[in-house]
């Protein structure tokens, strides 16, 4: 029996499609001007977990550009259903993470508190403004976002330098570039040819670009011109 079963588990891997990815790094040409200071002395919790809090807006690492929003505009592919899978953003040391978060329309978001503190959020959903509550860690409710919308932002309402950004499309071909600039969208059900690229960053706004997909393979390098 064993020796019949090695070979079907090779046949059934080698007709097993193959999926790639588009893969590439955004950098920033100009070095990064110092992160602002964040006073969070008004509440004596997020000052004793971050007494030296910088502004998470434009961070650089190696030329990496982080937080970039990226997606592909209009691609050519069947409808594919959103992830059943949850996205996650938590306050933590009352700040949002991730700053940056991409989802599928319909998809949804788990949004929890680490926090021994009140955090009231409030999303700026295109389907409508949401108020709720996260008095206490431990704490945690789920929103979907059923509109496209780039970019849906949540803010908090005691703590006012509190907020987190969600690209939300219509399709899987999206991603967010790590701390050092780097991101990979799936190419599964995506067929060969050239797709328009947006990007979108919370200081220095938009950009487009084109990327070719042969193989389901893509890469895409692209620098920003300038710090603001």
């Amino acid at each position: 029996m064993r020796s019949l079963i090695l070979p079907l588990v090779l046949a059934l891997l080698a007709a097993a499609p193959a999926y790639a990815d588009i893969q590439g790094r955004i950098r920033l040409a100009a070095s990064a001007p110092d992160p602002a200071s964040v006073d969070m002395s008004s509440d004596p919790f997020c000052f004793r977990r971050s007494p030296h809090a910088r502004a998470q807006s434009l961070r650089v690492s190696e030329g990496g550009l982080q937080d970039v929003f990226i997606h592909l505009v209009r691609p050519e592919a069947p409808p594919r259903p959103a992830p059943l899978t949850a996205a996650h953003l938590t306050a933590r040391d009352c700040t949002l993470q991730p700053r940056v978060l991409g989802v599928q329309a319909g998809q949804r978001v788990t949004l929890a508190s680490e926090d021994q503190t009140l955090h009231a959020l409030r999303i700026h959903d295109a389907a409508g403004t949401q108020d709720r509550r996260l008095p206490k860690a431990g704490m945690a409710f789920e929103h979907r976002f059923t509109r496209p919308q780039v970019m849906a932002r949540i803010t908090c309402d005691v703590h006012p330098w509190m907020q987190a950004f969600v690209g939300v499309v219509a399709h899987p071909y999206f991603a967010v570039t790590d701390e050092t600039g780097r991101f990979q969208i799936p190419t599964e059900g995506l067929p060969d040819g050239r797709y328009p690229v947006a990007l979108w960053h919370e200081v220095l706004g938009t950009r487009s670009a084109t990327v070719a997909v042969s193989g389901g393979e893509g890469r895409l390098e692209l620098t920003w011109d300038s710090a603001p």
